[in-house]
């Protein structure tokens, strides 16, 4: 077996938003003197290098295709880079994630041209949704092309959550294992709270894209602003639908009550989880688990959420928090409306599912369980 691992990450969105891979690299990294990562990401508009932990991270120039959710990185400086960094290090393993960039459409053809193992790590727990019905038409039909034809090639496919697991494995994949997710409980705790004015803090915290279900969640706290004096709505994030969110507040005279605070960093978004009693998530977005659930449960939260990819891992429904299956507004509103008056019910959920996180969802366990998937698959070789 090899002793040492030198790995490339290509990974689109590292940072600042793919908060799965910077926790389990910097983990890895941490446990694993023998494991060393390099990054690739596009979220930049010109070629850079910089640090993340231990990590040197290679940024490459990229165009939006689809605001906030697709990027192309400039092909030229892509290239160009990769070939620098192959000069300057002996790789012996590539990896990626997500099915749906580009980046794991090109990784095993490269991996093959380096003669050295390929892992792609997924999250998607179905194809891709949006509101464009022709997009959602044609991402259908290029799940199908991926799973048949790309991640067979790649030596193994890992899957964040179990939701996206059985979803390839009903395509008959066979290079498909179980890999899990964490969460930082030293960092996303209770412990921060410090809402000092006693109103019942309702949150939504996602980017601002529509299957994210952010009208959804507008929709259903409006009718409870009058209604109820005691309750406050923050909303974090930005997206293409920042600016119809940010118009509609202004338009129905709610800024005192529902609160915009646009892109939050890190550190931000744990005090705001902290400080929140109830976190709604009415997604319908192809989502595995999404770190924010995960993050709300380890901050306290009561959570309610559709029922969607694998969220009904973390979410059993009135145990663990609030799990909807066909969500409406009205529907959302009034279970919503159930929380604010129901304090007893709201406690619970949120001891509950802060228990299941604290037992369950350890980045350390998911690094060990990494560090063994990249050892065999060099052993495959």
């Amino acid at each position: 077996m090899p002793k040492y691992i030198d790995a490339l990450l290509v990974s689109p969105y590292f940072f600042p938003t793919n908060t799965y891979q910077q926790e389990l690299c910097q983990k890895i990294s941490g446990l694993y003197s023998n494991i060393k990562i390099t990054i690739l990401c596009y979220q930049t508009t010109k070629a850079q290098v910089d640090k993340f932990g231990l990590m040197k991270v290679y940024y490459v120039p990229c165009f939006s295709i689809i605001k906030d959710q697709f990027v192309l990185p400039n092909y030229f400086e892509l290239f160009k880079i990769i070939k620098k960094l192959k000069k300057e290090n002996n790789f012996n393993l590539i990896f990626c994630e997500t099915r749906f960039f580009d980046s794991s459409w090109w990784i095993q053809f490269l991996a093959r041209s380096w003669k050295i193992p390929s892992i792609i790590i997924d999250h998607c727990a179905s194809s891709i949704k949006h509101q464009n019905n022709l997009i959602t038409f044609f991402g259908k039909i290029i799940d199908w092309f991926i799973i048949k034809f790309i991640l067979t090639q790649y030596n193994l496919v890992l899957g964040s959550n179990r939701a996206v697991v059985n979803y390839l494995k009903s395509y008959q994949l066979k290079n498909i294992s179980y890999l899990g997710i964490g969460v930082d409980k030293n960092f996303f705790n209770p412990l921060k709270k410090n809402n000092l004015d006693k109103k019942i803090i309702i949150t939504f915290a996602s980017r601002l894209v529509y299957t994210k279900g952010i009208d959804l969640f507008y929709q259903s706290v409006k009718p409870l602003i009058s209604k109820y004096q005691n309750i406050i709505v923050k909303i974090g994030g930005n997206g293409p639908q920042f600016n119809k969110i940010s118009d509609q507040i202004t338009k129905d005279k709610l800024e005192n009550r529902i609160l915009l605070l646009g892109a939050l960093s890190r550190e931000k978004i744990s005090q705001l989880l902290a400080n929140s009693d109830i976190f709604v998530y009415p997604s319908f977005h192809h989502d595995g688990i999404p770190n924010i659930i995960l993050e709300a449960a380890a901050c306290g939260c009561a959570i309610i959420s559709n029922k969607v990819g694998g969220i009904e891992e973390v979410l059993i429904n009135n145990q663990t928090g609030v799990l909807v299956d066909n969500l409406n507004s009205s529907r959302l509103t009034q279970e919503i409306e159930h929380l604010i008056i129901n304090e007893k019910k709201r406690l619970l959920l949120a001891k509950a599912v802060q228990s299941l996180v604290n037992e369950k969802y350890d980045w350390n366990k998911v690094a060990i369980l990494m560090s063994k998937y990249m050892f065999k698959a060099l052993d495959q070789l």
